[in-house]
């Protein structure tokens, strides 16, 4: 039973109780009742509204509202459609601005098809602001502006602007480092390489008056080193000791061996602690530590562990392809045996010396040494096989056996352990090692692997950017704060320009699409050679502009692919062009504010195919910041209506000015590119532009860019994996060929 206290009285009632009372009383219980039944009503209705009014909230929340500021409006934000929230002073629902219909490409990523789909369900996004093919009513939405030709002004930008290939971009892509020393300084560091053997280096680096390092910095008294070439340390060098400093958790710790002269000379320029290896420093003759030169390089990470533990350091080594999540420090403290070893994903008690944690003492100073004279007996044999297989020699003695593995194989003995190691593991599914790593909640790092050592850098750095693991250099100290960063996702003011594709799905590319009520959408789809020029066109955009490309994704009828595995992407770099991968703006580090919007200005462009009616479209905002959508009809030719289109893009302050370039190429259908093929036949330079007015500047960019890009495979699927289904090797990089007029390679 439930009891009630009377308001006034206090006199205590049962619910279920039905004696008597005075009238009076009995009068006062009903209104009582009555005031309850009216307050509980009451605060039914307010909860419902405080309800729906959470709700509504909430969902305006994960729709990624823009702020309502100035300062944040952009030209594509300017449709009519809104999205529904409640007005709390008035109870009325109010509309506020759908989010532009590019968002959905920086909302989710190409991986997450949940996310698309609702996402696209919850209808949070405009529709896309210019007509395609179809041939629905579109007249009365524009202001049509007729072009008869191509105005002076824009002639003489095509003029002007030298895009030839033959020489540097006209604008390039800056990034803003730490500060180089000196030239003194540089040469000083280059010549004590010269004069020190590697061990004296790293005694130079912990001891004397100019050292680098201090283990004492951090609570486990850990150096740490890494290994490197230029492959890998031209673009990470500076990721590599930020990633160190400000996620592993050993700031002042950690030195480079390097083992080509370039990285030794960029790690001098840039003051980073380095150790030159045989390799990087020539030398008129050949002492007795390096006269064995290729099995010296091959065995690295022996060398310089027998090093340290015989100084008595502790260390923790991790290699270049290894992209910290969150710091390893935590689980480093809890182990208290001799080697921590990293494992493979697929196999959590398989040796991965990717990464490994080495406490210095009798122990580990044998192991070592046994792995040095293993590895100078058997040359040609796997340095982790090698490690790994010591600890079967510590765990079976005398029933040890060599397998075929071997290369040769070592004198028939097996090497006596005064002192067995100790070894441990990571979880396999704390630093996921593995030919397609997959994370978790456990994740500390990931490794993409390949099927043999220093294959596929490239590759291993593209995928780790896919999955966003990339740590991304945020310039020198204080750049943010000063507002001229220009890292690799940190970039402000005129660093941050990016061009994307547009128009078609997720701002990528697709050859199984279809605009037309029949269906048919001849020219694009499933035709290979539009892919090659719609490439072609961004490329030489981005070129043109000096802006960074932002790689697309390629649909086809089995999925989506990453363009890097039919692309080869260091013909795009021989060109001058930077450009950065799928994800990118998957990844909120690379927003102008995150968690709010990617950009403060975007314009947009598209140019109609020319088998229907030639339009020009472009999106922008104007000098006070009010979006503004201009339309063009053409009643000139081809050249001139690409030429116009192409100028457009640095002749109009706003478009020049814009963060992101979103342009939808969608003249380049089979109707085009046949017959600039025809031209291309006789020759590039058949093809030049016009020396004055610049005529035929847009063609002359493409097809030059066109006959420089290099694509893989030959003979071969050109889709043969899906994302999701991927891995470092099916990268393209450096393993690409040139393509013929048609589209075949």
């Amino acid at each position: 039973m439930v009891t009630s206290q009377h308001p006034n009285t206090g006199t205590g009632s049962n619910s279920s109780n039905g004696s008597s009372r005075n009238k009076g009383v009995g009068h006062d219980k009903k209104a009582f009742y009555g005031l309850l039944l009216l307050l509980g009503l009451a605060m039914v209705v307010i909860f419902m509204q405080q309800t729906n009014l959470r709700n509504l909230q909430q969902n305006y929340q994960n729709h990624h509202h823009e702020s309502t500021s100035h300062n944040t409006s952009d030209a594509s934000s300017s449709a009519l459609q809104r999205s529904v929230q409640n007005d709390t002073s008035s109870g009325k629902i109010v509309k506020k601005k759908k989010l532009p219909d590019w968002r959905i490409a920086m909302d989710c990523s190409i991986w997450d098809f949940h996310c698309v789909t609702t996402r696209q369900k919850s209808g949070v996004y405009e529709a896309y602001p210019f007509p395609y093919t179809r041939k629905y009513d579109h007249e009365h939405l524009f202001k049509w502006e007729q072009m008869d030709k191509v105005p002076v002004e824009w002639q003489q930008e095509l003029a002007d602007i030298n895009t030839t290939l033959s020489f540097p971009p006209p604008r390039t892509v800056e990034y803003t480092y730490k500060e180089q020393v000196s030239e003194s300084e540089l040469q000083k560091c280059l010549q004590s390489a010269q004069d020190l053997s590697w061990k004296e280096q790293i005694r130079s680096l912990i001891q004397g008056p100019n050292k680098q390092l201090d283990a004492s910095k951090n609570d486990l008294n850990l150096l740490a080193f890494t290994i490197s070439d230029y492959k890998y340390a031209k673009d990470m060098m500076h990721d590599f000791f930020q990633m160190n400093d400000n996620i592993v958790g050993l700031p002042g710790a950690l030195f480079m061996v390097a083992i080509d002269h370039e990285t030794l000379e960029m790690a001098c320029r840039y003051n980073y602690p380095v150790v030159a290896w045989t390799s990087a420093v020539p030398r008129k003759t050949i002492d007795t530590e390096r006269e064995d030169l290729k099995h010296s390089v091959a065995n690295t990470k022996f060398e310089v562990s027998s090093a340290l533990v015989e100084m008595d350091q502790d260390f923790f080594f991790y290699e270049m392809d290894v992209w910290f999540l969150q710091s390893p420090m935590p689980i480093l403290a809890l182990f208290h045996d001799d080697i921590l070893f990293s494992s493979h994903q697929y196999c959590p008690k398989c040796v991965n010396i990717g990464v490994y944690l080495v406490h210095a003492n009798a122990a580990t100073k044998e192991y070592f040494k046994v792995a040095i004279q293993l590895a100078q007996e058997c040359p040609d044999t796997h340095d982790q096989f090698v490690m790994a297989q010591i600890l079967h020699m510590v765990n079976m003695g005398e029933k040890f056996g060599y397998s075929n593995q071997w290369k040769p194989a070592p004198p028939d003995y097996i090497p006596k352990f005064e002192h067995p190691v100790k070894h441990g593991f990571f979880s396999s599914h704390e630093i996921a090692a593995a030919e397609r790593p997959y994370t978790s909640q456990m994740a500390i790092a990931i490794h993409p692997l390949r099927d043999a050592p220093l294959k596929s850098p490239h590759g291993k750095k593209i995928l780790a950017k896919e999955m966003g693991a990339w740590y991304g250099f945020e310039g020198p100290p204080g750049a943010l704060q000063a507002g001229t960063a220009a890292g690799y996702y940190h970039r402000q003011g005129r660093a941050r320009r990016y061009l994307m594709m547009d128009g078609h799905i997720l701002n990528g590319y697709s050859n199984v699409i279809n605009w037309e009520f029949d269906g048919n959408e001849a020219g694009i789809f499933k035709h290979y050679a539009n892919l090659f020029w719609t490439v072609a066109a961004l490329v030489a955009l981005a070129r043109r502009t000096g802006r960074i490309w932002i790689l697309p994704p390629v649909g086809e009828e089995r999925g989506i692919h990453f363009l890097w595995s039919l692309l080869d992407l260091e013909s795009v770099e021989e060109l001058g062009v930077d450009y950065r991968e799928t994800t990118f703006f998957n990844n909120q580090k690379s927003w102008i504010r995150p968690h709010d919007t990617p950009f403060d200005t975007v314009a947009r462009s598209a140019l109609g195919s020319f088998d229907k009616d030639q339009t020009m479209f472009a999106q922008y905002n104007d000098v006070h910041d009010d979006p503004v959508t201009r339309a063009w009809k053409f009643g000139t030719d081809q050249v001139d209506s690409i030429d116009a289109w192409w100028a457009l893009h640095t002749t109009i302050p706003q478009v020049d000015g814009a963060e992101a370039l979103l342009v939808n190429t969608h003249f380049l259908n089979l109707f085009y590119h046949r017959r600039i093929e025809k031209r291309l036949r006789n020759g590039l330079q058949n093809m030049s532009p016009h020396p004055s007015a610049g005529r035929g500047r847009a063609e002359y960019d493409i097809a030059g860019v066109f006959s420089k890009l290099r694509w893989c495979p030959k003979g071969k699927d050109y889709f043969g994996n899906i994302v999701g289904a991927f891995q470092a090797s099916d990268d393209c990089y450096g393993r690409g060929e040139t393509i013929d007029w048609v589209g075949r390679l």
